[in-house]
Parts: C-alpha cells; structure tokens; sequence
C-alpha cells in the first residue's frame, strides 16, 4: 500500500485516504514549483472551457504525476492534445522556468507584435546579428 507512508488516519477508506492526501487546498500560482493535474468531462466541457463557460476540476497538486492509462485516452500536456495509447505517463516540472508571453493590452497587435518589438530592439542594440533576426522571424 503506497500510502502507508503516509500520516493519515488509519480507519479511513483507501478512497477517503487518496482524497484527503490529494486534496487541493491550495490557490494555483505559476510560481509554486507545482503542476496542477486537471480533468476535463469530454469534449463539450473543454469547450465550455474554452469560452469561459467552464473550468477543469482541480485535482491535484504536485511536483511530479505518474498515470497509467489501462486504455486508449485522449490527453492534453502542457497544451498539447494527442490520443495516447495504454500506457503510463510520468510528469516532472523541468527545472528552469519557461518564458511566457502575454498579450499585450495597450498594443492591439497581440503577442507578435510584442515579439516584433523585441527582435527589433535586439537587432538594433546588436544583441543579435540580421541572420539570427531573420531566422527567429521565419519560426
């Protein structure tokens, strides 16, 4: 039993113990260290979520998830969609923290505009050279 390790209260149901040990008590921040593990209902419900009809239920948090997928199952990581087969899936958090971008509200151009910004700043305080512009702009 993996949760033995555990202090939680023996008298307790092996679900009642997962629910109290996953229990996500805690406000979601970027800056945590932690992954939200999220579900999503099917489809119409991502949907929902899309337009902001809807949110993922919260399931967890933690530094690193194991899933084992007894079947075929459509999932989504880090915002990448796919139909993976049975399986088991392990997710860590990379160490370095990502750059995100953001739209900007002052600028109607969006993240591309900001990005353009950017290049151009660098190219022009010779932080990158034109070949290195002209190749970032191509991706």
């Amino acid at each position: 039993d993996d949760l033995a390790d555990y202090e939680v209260p023996k008298e307790l149901s092996f679900e009642e113990k997962v629910a109290k040990l996953t229990a996500c008590d805690k406000q979601s921040s970027c800056q945590d260290g932690l992954l939200d593990v999220v579900s999503v209902r099917g489809a119409f419900h991502l949907g929902q979520i899309r337009v902001g009809l809807g949110n993922a239920d919260l399931l967890c948090q933690c530094r690193e998830a194991t899933i084992s997928l007894k079947k075929n199952f459509a999932v989504q990581i880090d915002g990448e969609p796919w139909r993976q087969t049975q399986s088991t899936l392990s997710i860590r958090r990379k160490p370095d923290r990502a750059t995100m971008l953001h739209r900007s509200v002052a600028d109607n151009g969006g993240v591309e505009s900001e990005v353009t910004k950017l290049l151009n700043w660098a190219n022009e305080k010779e932080i990158i050279d034109r070949n290195q512009y002209a190749e970032i702009m191509e991706e």
